[in-house]
């Protein structure tokens, strides 16, 4: 499965199992329909650990309520306290913020950054071919 794909079904999981967890928690009257909604959150944690394990990227960087309060609010005549901010929301900075960073800055330090870490790495493999000239299905292979 693609990784955007699996990103996006995560994320629909996610939100699915924050709608069980309120109707378990708010709406649910009887207890029969209790342990169901338990079922369902079970299942969907299930599918969640599998799914995330199989993922594989690291996170680059985070958001949070502190860093908008503190580059936003701080200094306006707005209390911090004033502003609440929900997750729907913080969510959609983050994801945005993500988008912005891929569209400028991220493939360029990408680059940068994992050729300065991998320096040695690439070195090494570099000079272990030198002399000779690969072809790029040799490099396939590999």
């Amino acid at each position: 499965m693609k990784h955007q794909l699996k990103k996006d079904l995560i994320s629909f999981l996610e939100d699915t199992n924050k709608l069980w967890v309120h109707i378990a928690q708010k709406v649910v009257v009887k207890e029969s329909n209790l342990k169901y909604c338990q079922n369902e959150i079970g299942t969907i944690e299930r599918l969640l650990l599998e799914l995330k394990s199989t993922l594989e990227y690291f996170p680059v960087t985070y958001v949070s309520r502190e860093d908008i309060t503190d580059k936003i609010i701080s200094g306006t005549k707005i209390p911090e306290q004033g502003i609440e901010i929900t997750d729907s929301e913080m969510e959609r900075i983050a994801d945005k913020m993500g988008d912005a960073y891929c569209e400028h800055n991220y493939w360029i330090d990408l680059e940068i950054i994992a050729e300065n870490v991998l320096e040695d790495k690439l070195t090494s493999f570099k000079d272990m071919f030198k002399n000779e000239e690969i072809t790029t299905n040799e490099l396939d292979n590999i």
